[in-house]
This record gives C-alpha cells, structure tokens and sequence, in this order.
C-alpha cells in the first residue's frame, strides 16, 4: 500500500484581471482531466468486450472486490513483472 502523497500545481489562465482562478476558470480544466479518464476506461472495455471477455472480467470483478481500485492499478503496475 502506497502511504505517500503527491501535490500538483496547475497553472491555470483565468478569467478576470485580478488574477484569481474562478470556478469558470477552473471547471474546463477538471472535466478534461476526468474526459481523459473517462476515455481510458472506455478504451479498456471495449477491450475487453471485442476479445469477448467479459464473463472473466466479471468473474474477475466478483473475486478481486477491492476497497480502492486505483491503489490495486498502482500496486499491479509496479509489482507485476512486464512481459515483452
């Protein structure tokens, strides 16, 4: 399990001439981040439908109930070896 924490900083153009970031300056940015996401993951299920599995993926889903889904993605990404 992952125990440290990590800061972004975005630079952000903003709307108005004080130079204070506004939710109009901020709600683009965050729904492109999540739009990037949202594709990933759509990306991977069609994957797993056009090779036709998706009764192991939910087979799968059933055994491996995991509390938090991005900690397991990190934790399989750097203890699963790579196979080239």
């Amino acid at each position: 399990m992952r125990t440290q924490t990590s800061k972004a900083t975005l630079t952000l153009p903003v709307s108005n001439p004080y130079g204070i970031v506004s939710h109009i300056d901020l709600l683009p940015v965050l729904q492109s981040f999540f739009d990037i996401e949202k594709n990933a993951k759509n990306k991977a299920y069609s994957y797993i439908l056009s090779k036709g599995l998706l009764n192991d993926f939910s087979r799968w889903s059933r055994e491996n109930n995991y509390q938090d889904p991005h900690e397991a993605c990190l934790e399989h990404l750097v203890f699963t070896p790579q196979v080239n």
